[in-house]
């Protein structure tokens, strides 16, 4: 009776990808719940941005499903059989294409409140726009490639594979650190105001962003590296499958962050008042504990937002509506 064939090592080849699965439903459960918590908290945002949301959530759903049919035919349909793990089946259409899609969505965003905190810095924000705009075309010829070609040996050694990797890879890490850079500047502007709550609630809206930009630019630099670094394996596809799911989590996290915001409204605000200045009725109807709730009906300023007293009112920065400031122009938060 003759032995068995001898498996070669697999571990190289399996491991980022059970691995980018695994975290990849994580991620996903993760933006579930997120998605459940905006949908309680905020109804009355505007409907684009409930677009934005919604479609967000769908692609990601979308983009797990087609991974999980990936990772039923690399394990179980072909188990036992080493070849089977070196074919893309469609994972160059979820993972690079779906996952720029995502990008692109959360970059506009972030333009979006870079333009309207900053009205003057037009021309920054359309190089950041073509800036996105390339990494999706980089990622949807890598997928479209990736595809004809049906096998990872293949699609990370081609060279015009490689280029269209850096196109969508080097862009979308390029745009994360111009948003950063952005926003960052933001801070040291925000650090002239005399209000103190102020200082404290747009300091952590900025850091969040900054540091979600941050973490985006990261991912994308290391699936960069390991496609390059190890052509013949497939350790790249592990933090490519996750960065949709973590652009698309930073997303919600800006929105959900309003939450967190409201607790911070101090006694200090109720003696701080301006006339000519405005104010955005809360996109929320969940109210407050009457420790946060002003027991009174009137407009009260922090130097940087306005804030209304309303019955259900929480000090809710709200990133879907401009807020009235001194200057006499919306300013975006």
């Amino acid at each position: 009776m003759s032995a068995p064939p001898v498996i070669p090592n697999l571990e190289p080849i399996t491991a980022p990808l059970f691995l980018g699965s695994m975290f990849n439903w994580g991620l996903w459960g993760i933006l579930a719940c997120q998605t459940y918590l905006y949908r309680m908290y905020f109804p009355k945002d505007k409907l684009v941005f409930k677009a934005l949301i919604y479609v967000t959530f769908l692609l990601e759903t979308i983009q797990t499903a087609l991974s999980t049919y990936d990772n039923y035919m690399w394990f179980v349909r072909g188990f036992g059989d080493p070849s089977v793990l070196d074919k893309t089946f469609i994972s160059p259409f979820d993972a690079p294409m779906m996952g720029a899609i995502i990008a692109l969505f959360v970059q506009l965003f972030y333009v979006y409140r870079i333009y309207l905190l900053n009205n003057s810095w037009a021309w920054f924000c359309v190089l950041i726009i073509i800036i996105t705009v390339a990494q999706t075309v980089g990622a949807f010829i890598g997928g479209i490639r990736g595809l004809k070609a049906g096998v990872f040996s293949i699609v990370a050694t081609g060279s015009m594979n490689v280029v269209a990797a850096y196109l969508w890879l080097v862009g979308a890490a390029v745009a994360d650190v111009m948003i950063a850079g952005a926003m960052f500047f933001s801070l040291i502007y925000t650090r002239r105001s005399n209000f103190r709550t102020s200082q404290d609630i747009l300091l952590k809206a900025v850091i969040l962003i900054i540091e979600s930009n941050t973490l985006t630019a990261g991912i994308a630099v290391l699936s960069l590296i390991m496609f390059v670094g190890f052509p013949k394996q497939t350790w790249f596809t592990c933090p490519s499958l996750v960065l949709g799911k973590v652009y698309a989590n930073s997303l919600m996290v800006s929105f959900n962050n309003r939450i967190v915001f409201r607790n911070l409204m101090p006694t200090e605000i109720t003696s701080t008042t301006q006339n000519n200045l405005t104010f955005n009725h809360p996109s929320s109807d969940v109210p407050l504990s009457p420790l946060n709730t002003p027991t009174s009906r009137s407009k009260f300023n922090t130097g940087r937002y306005t804030l209304d007293s309303q019955e259900t009112m929480a000090f809710n920065i709200n990133p879907l509506d401009s807020v009235s400031a001194p200057g006499g122009k919306g300013q975006y938060v």
